[in-house]
């Protein structure tokens, strides 16, 4: 974990690939993000919040608060969709549109498994924009903003659309890596303190293509 920005309302860190956020059934609370963040701010007597979470393979940028009032405008906001959320990945084969909004509903089975549909069965809607930057026969860069927050929305629609994540052997990919999907950008307003708060980290496929 590396700290990227902390004030008195907020911490900013980028979270390594293999890190899950907080605990599960499958994961004590001393394996988490969530509990080093915590071991670091309770040095000064401080408390976090969680407000969103990123996916155990995911790296990048994930926001804690530090105070009730700024957990509750940061979860409104990310409610509301009116956190910009950017990402980038590496995609398996060459995907043909230059951009695209993929409109899908999410599915969880009786394994907690997550899978994707264009067809509405009950599902939760997932909006993902992609804008693709670069591509070979076996692979393509794409930058991801998504207009909702659901788990395993952008490898469950990437995978739908036959596209999955490169590395993401969970949802069809045959490319043995990590998963290459990256958390690169964060923004939000910062109404405690009248302003925009954004965190830019550095990318990491850029220069794989």
């Amino acid at each position: 974990m590396k700290i990227i920005y902390e004030d008195e309302d907020v911490i900013v860190v980028d979270k390594p690939s293999g890190l899950i956020t907080i605990k599960d059934e499958k994961t004590p609370v001393e394996a988490t993000l969530y509990h080093q963040v915590y071991e670091h701010v309770k040095k000064q007597n401080g408390r976090i919040f969680i407000v969103h979470r990123l996916d155990k393979d995911t790296s990048g940028l994930v926001i804690f608060a530090k105070n009730a009032e700024m957990k509750t405008l940061l979860q409104k906001q990310f409610e509301e969709q009116k956190v910009v959320r950017k990402y980038e990945a590496l995609v398996e084969g060459k995907i043909k549109k230059e951009k695209d909004r993929l409109k899908v509903y999410l599915i969880t089975d009786k394994f907690n498994n997550v899978f994707a549909t264009n067809k509405n069965k009950n599902g939760q809607l997932a909006i993902t924009d992609y804008r693709l930057i670069s591509s070979n026969d076996e692979k393509s860069y794409v930058d991801i903003s998504i207009l909702t927050g659901k788990r395993n929305q952008i490898r469950a629609s990437f995978a739908l659309i036959g596209h999955p994540i490169v590395g993401d052997k969970k949802y069809g990919s045959t490319i043995k890596k990590g998963l290459s999907l990256r958390a690169y950008e964060l923004l939000f307003d910062d109404n405690l303190n009248l302003k925009k708060k954004q965190f830019t980290i550095n990318k990491y496929f850029d220069k794989i293509i």
